[in-house]
């Protein structure tokens, strides 16, 4: 009896459609699989390349947004750091200059160093200015008080080998 149920139903889902859906499988020909086989890594390949697209497009707009927003801040705090280094570098060679040709290259030098120092500091944002424009100052004034010392440092020494080759030659 249940033998002749499942023979009935099987005909029945012939007639019903089930059969017809089951034959227009695409899978269940040989030629369904092998279009599929073929199909399959070109698909594959397609969605790669699109998931490759997008991440690259998501690289591109950061990397954008890092040059727009990012670049500029670093530029400014470059020329900050190279002009620091160069005031720090003007303050070393006004303090081992023992020539006054020396001590004039140094002058030179510490006055080009504060004007890079004043440059380098203008296009920070404004709360930043307000906060490092004591510090520069205060820089640029050490540069310029070391210099007018070692200049008179220097003076009193030529002032003094004046007195001392004016004694040498009076008691001569």
């Amino acid at each position: 009896m249940r033998l002749n149920q499942d023979h009935k139903r099987l005909s029945d889902d012939r007639c019903t459609g089930f059969f017809f859906l089951k034959q227009l499988n695409p899978l269940s020909s040989i030629r369904g699989k092998i279009v599929f086989i073929l199909m399959f890594p070109v698909l594959t390949a397609r969605a790669v390349g699109y998931l490759t697209d997008k991440s690259f497009g998501e690289v591109s707009a950061s990397v954008g947004d890092m040059i727009d927003q990012d670049l500029p801040q670093v530029t400014v705090s470059q020329n900050l750091i190279q002009a620091i280094k160069d005031a720090k570098d003007a303050m070393m060679h006004i303090s081992i200059a023992e020539t006054t040709v020396e001590l004039a290259s140094a002058s030179a030098q510490a006055k080009q160093a504060a004007t890079s120092l004043s440059i380098a500091v203008e296009p920070l944002p404004e709360d930043r200015l307000v906060a490092i424009h004591d510090d520069t100052t205060q820089v640029i004034d050490q540069l310029l008080i070391a210099l007018a010392a070692r200049e008179s440092a220097f003076e009193t020494s030529n002032q003094v080998m004046a007195m001392v080759a004016d004694l040498q030659n009076v008691g001569t």
